[in-house]
C-alpha cells in the first residue's frame, strides 16, 4: 500500500519554483503510507509523487513512478491476478516483478478498457505523455481511497484528502469502479465506468442464480482462492482475529494452506492479533479461535478511555466523522500501531465486506422480502466506500501496514451478489435446519461447517465497536459521555445555524464533525463524507422502515445493539 499525489496543470508551473516546493509539501502529509518516496515532474505540466511500502518486489526495480513508452504511473494498492496477466504478455520484458508494474503494459494493449482486467484494489494516476491523456481510476469496492481537487490552473489527485487542502477550494470523491480521463489540452474530462455487473443493474430477483448445495462448495473454493491469491507477499503477514465469524474464517483458510503447502511460511504458525478491553466478547473468541488454528496469537488489552486520548488523531488519519466508522476506526488504529510497534508484520489480512454481500448486519433480519433485502446489500456494497472500506484502509494504513480485504476480491463479490438472496434471508436452513439454526450468514457457515469449532461458527454477528468492550468498560458509552461533557446543551440547539453542511443530530456526532472541520478546514472536506444519519445499526435509511423507526428515535444509532 502506497500513496499517490499528481497535479495536472493547465499553464506550465517552473521547475524548482515554490510551487513545486509547496506540491511536495503537501505530498509529504502521508509520510505514513510508506517509507521511501519519489517525484516526477513531466512537461512542466504533470507532477507525480510516489510515498512507497514496498510489498511486492522490495527492490528499486518496484519504485514508482513507472515509466514505458512515454507512459507513465503511479498506483497505491495490490493487483492480485498479475502473475496471471503477465504470463498472457510473454513478449512483454518487465523490469522486476512488482504487481502493479503490469498497469501500464495493459493500458498500451487495451487503452482504457485495461482497468477491467484487473483483479485486486487499487487507486492509480496514469499519464500518457504521446497523446496527453490523463487516466485516475479506483478498484470496484473503492478498497483505497483516491480524492481529486479542482483550482482555475489545476486538477489534483492524492490518496489522502489532507493532501489537497490549503492547495485547492474544490476536493471531492473519485468514485469506486471509476475511470476518469482527461486530455490536458481541453477543459472537459470523460468519467467512464468499469464493466457493470450483472447484479448492480439487476431489479428481477428471480434471474439471479437459484441456491442448490452447490452454491456451498463455490462460495468455499472461491474464498479459498481469494484468501490465496491475497497472501503474496515480500513481506511478513498477519491475521487480524475479532473472534467473529468473517475474520476467524479467513485465518482458518490461512492456516489450512500453511499447514497443506500452499503457502510459503517461515514460521511454524500463522500469526494472528486481536484487540479488546480486558475480558471483551472479541478477545474471548479470538483466544477460542486461535487455539483452535494453534496460531501465534497476540491479544492487546487498552482501557475504554484510550478511546478519548486517540480520537482527534483518528479523524486525521480516516478523514470522516462519519460516527460508526470513527467507534470502529479507534481499535483498528490502536492495534496496527502495537503491531507496528511490536513485529515485522507489514500487510494484514481481514474480514470486512462479508456482512455486506451475505447480509450479516443484525437489521437484516428485519427484511421484509427477499426483494428488499437484495436491495439493501446493493446500497451497502456501494457505500463500502465511505464506509468500512475508507476506515479499514486509512485506519491500518496510518500505521503504514497495508490491509487485504479476501471478501472484498471482485470474483467472490460478483458470485455472492448473484445469488438470488432468498438464500441469504434470516430464517433460512438445509435438511430441516430452516428455523433450528435462525442465525445471519447461514450460507457461508455451513459452506465451511467443521474449519471452526461450533461457538465459533454459530457465533451471532457483533459489530466490532460492540464486540471491543465489556460489561464492565463500554467504549461507545465512554465516547458517548465524552461528547456529553463536551457539548453544551446551547451549542447543540443552535447546532442548524452554526453547522448547516451535513448537521450531527446527536452530540456524539457534532463532536466528531467539529474535530473533523478543525482539521479540515472547508466546507468541500466536509462534502466528502457521507451523511447517514437516517440508519440503525449501519442500516441505510430502509433499516428504519424495516423496525418502523423513526430517525429521531433513541433506537436510531449505528451499533448493532440497538436492535
Amino acid at each position: 500500500m502506497c500513496g499517490i499525489f499528481a497535479v495536472l496543470s493547465f499553464s506550465s508551473f517552473a521547475l524548482g519554483s515554490d510551487v513545486i516546493n509547496k506540491f511536495r509539501e503537501n505530498a509529504k502529509t502521508m509520510d505514513s503510507r510508506g517509507d521511501t518516496d519519489k517525484q516526477l515532474i513531466i512537461n512542466n505540466k504533470v507532477y507525480l509523487f510516489h510515498r512507497r511500502l514496498a510489498i511486492m518486489d522490495t527492490s528499486s526495480d518496484g519504485d514508482q513512478p513507472f515509466l514505458k513508452n512515454g507512459v507513465f504511473c503511479i498506483v497505491n494498492g495490490e493487483i492480485y491476478n498479475h502473475k496471471d496477466l503477465k504470463n498472457n504478455m510473454k513478449n512483454i520484458k518487465f523490469k522486476g516483478h512488482s504487481d502493479c508494474e503490469v498497469i501500464i503494459p495493459l493500458y498500451l494493449k487495451y487503452g482504457s478498457q485495461f482497468i477491467t482486467h484487473l483483479r485486486g484494489m487499487f487507486s492509480f494516476v496514469l499519464y500518457d505523455s504521446r497523446k496527453k491523456l490523463l487516466l485516475a481510476g479506483r478498484d470496484h469496492l473503492g478498497m483505497t481511497s483516491l480524492y481529486m481537487g479542482k483550482d482555475n490552473d489545476n486538477i489534483y489527485f492524492a490518496s489522502d484528502m489532507k493532501a489537497l487542502t490549503g492547495l485547492c477550494s474544490n476536493i471531492s470523491n473519485i468514485d469506486a469502479g471509476s475511470l476518469l480521463i482527461k486530455n490536458i489540452d481541453k477543459e472537459e474530462e470523460i468519467f467512464s465506468y468499469t464493466k457493470l455487473d450483472s447484479w448492480r443493474v439487476e431489479t428481477d430477483i428471480s434471474k439471479l442464480v437459484k441456491f442448490d448445495e452447490s452454491v456451498l462448495t463455490e462460495i468455499r473454493n472461491k474464498l479459498i482462492e481469494s484468501v490465496k491469491s491475497h497472501l503474496d507477499s515480500d513481506v511478513p503477514v498477519g491475521v487480524l482475529l475479532s473472534g467473529g465469524l468473517d475474520s476467524s474464517l479467513v485465518a482458518a483458510i490461512v492456516s489450512k494452506l500453511v499447514k497443506d503447502g500452499h503457502i510459503k511460511n517461515n514460521e511454524k504458525a500463522i500469526k494472528t492479533f486481536t484487540i479488546g478491553v480486558e475480558n471483551s466478547s472479541d478477545i474471548l473468541a479470538a483466544d477460542t479461535v486461535a487455539t483452535f488454528l494453534k496460531s501465534n496469537h497476540s491479544a492487546y488489552n487498552f482501557e475504554a478511555t484510550d478511546a478519548i486520548t486517540v480520537l482527534e488523531e483518528v479523524i486525521y488519519a480516516i478523514e470522516t466523522y462519519d460516527i460508526t466508522t470513527i467507534r470502529a476506526s479507534i481499535p483498528l488504529y490502536l492495534l496496527t500501531s502495537w503491531i507496528k510497534e511490536d513485529t515485522d508484520i507489514k500487510v494484514i489480512l481481514s474480514g470486512e465486506v462479508s456482512d455486506e454481500i451475505f447480509a450479516g448486519y443484525s437489521y437484516f433480519k428485519h427484511a421484509p422480502s427477499a426483494e428488499e433485502l437484495f436491495l439493501e446489500t446493493k446500497d451497502k456494497v456501494n457505500m463500502l466506500q465511505r464506509y468500512d472500506c475508507l476506515r479499514a484502509h486509512k485506519a491500518t494504513i496510518a500505521n503504514t501496514i497495508e490491509i487485504r480485504i479476501p471478501f472484498g476480491d471482485k470474483i467472490v463479490v460478483d458470485y455472492v451478489m448473484n445469488l438470488n438472496p432468498e438464500c441469504k434471508m434470516y430464517g433460512f436452513g438445509l435438511d430441516g435446519e430452516i428455523g433450528e439454526k435462525k442465525i445471519e450468514k447461514y450460507i457461508l457457515r455451513k459452506a465451511f461447517d467443521g474449519w471452526l469449532p461450533d461457538e465459533i461458527l454459530w457465533r451471532k454477528k457483533e459489530q466490532f465497536s460492540d464486540g471491543i468492550s465489556s460489561d464492565k468498560e463500554n467504549v461507545i458509552n465512554v465516547l458517548k459521555q465524552h461528547a456529553e461533557n463536551e457539548i453544551s446543551d446551547k451549542e447543540f440547539a443552535e447546532r442548524n445555524n452554526i453547522y448547516p453542511i451535513n448537521t450531527p443530530s446527536t452530540k456524539e456526532g457534532l463532536l466528531y464533525y467539529k474535530i473533523f472541520n478543525k482539521l479540515f478546514k472547508h466546507d468541500s472536506c466536509l462534502k466528502t463524507v457521507d451523511h447517514n444519519t437516517k440508519s440503525v445499526a449501519c442500516s441505510t435509511e430502509r433499516g428504519l422502515k424495516w423496525l418502523n423507526i423513526d430517525e429521531n428515535n433513541k433506537m436510531n444509532d449505528p451499533s448493532g445493539h440497538s436492535v
